[in-house]
């Protein structure tokens, strides 16, 4: 590990709250502190201030930082081929069929995650260009 640790948004004990126990405590803080930076820098990335979060809104940040974890252990844990989400295969008409993932046990915000974090909730606007003011 490194000098820098950032406190994750979600505990291992929230995530066991959710899914189950885990055989590998520390493999799953770490992927909680991964989603919790990927989680501060979609935040700064729409000026989100994150420093003090109320209570509803720290939240929201653990089910987001928790949800992501999850994504990224069970697909470490699948037993399909590397990036691979969904595999079918048929014997007489010689059929095989791969569905591939992006980012195999990568941990990142999904759009799932952005109403959570208050991203996405993008305005409609119009200018008149031949307006001067």
């Amino acid at each position: 590990m490194t000098e820098y640790q950032i406190t994750p948004y979600a505990t291992v004990a929230d995530y066991e709250s959710r899914y189950g126990a885990v055989d590998d405590a520390d493999m799953l803080l770490e992927t909680l502190r991964e989603a919790s930076v990927e989680i501060q820098a979609a935040l700064d990335r729409h000026g989100i201030d994150y420093a003090e979060p109320d209570q509803a809104f720290a939240y929201r940040l653990m089910v987001a930082c928790r949800q992501m974890a999850h994504r990224a252990v069970e697909a470490t844990l699948a037993e399909t081929p590397l990036d691979v989400t969904q595999y079918s295969i048929a014997a007489g008409g010689y059929t095989q069929s791969l569905s591939m993932s992006s980012g195999y046990g990568q941990v990142r915000v999904s759009r799932a995650e952005w109403p959570l974090l208050g991203i996405g909730s993008g305005k409609v606007g119009w200018c008149n260009p031949f307006e001067v003011s």
